[in-house]
């Protein structure tokens, strides 16, 4: 499982983490990013994507966001990995995780469904 997100044969529990296991299962493209980058250096840029979404953005969105940013929060000296989900529909799912651990950070999910 080289070639996936460890949070996935880990059984970690995160935003939406049934619906990656099932795209995956499904046939999805994956992607790992090339970059390793720091939580920190992630914080600040999610919080303001959590700080747009709260003014309008969907509830979905507020909460993975929220979640995320938590997370980042509590590990922030740690590496992160990003991983690109995309279903043959066309959603998509950005997927974080200890770099160390593999443990979830989070997931955001992009609902542009072309079905």
């Amino acid at each position: 499982m080289n070639n996936l997100p460890r949070s996935l044969a880990l059984g970690n529990e995160f935003p939406h983490g049934a619906e990656v296991l099932s795209a995956v299962t499904g046939g999805a493209s994956v992607r790992k990013d090339d970059r390793t980058l720091l939580a920190k250096d992630l914080l600040g840029t999610y919080t303001i994507r959590l700080r747009l979404a709260q003014g309008r953005g969907t509830a979905t969105q507020i909460a993975d966001l929220t979640y995320l940013v938590a997370k980042l929060r509590e590990h922030i000296e740690e590496a992160a990995d990003i991983w690109y989900v995309h279903r043959q529909d066309g959603v998509k799912f950005h997927v974080f995780e200890c770099s160390r651990s593999g443990m979830a950070l989070g997931c955001l999910k992009s609902n542009f469904s072309v079905a």
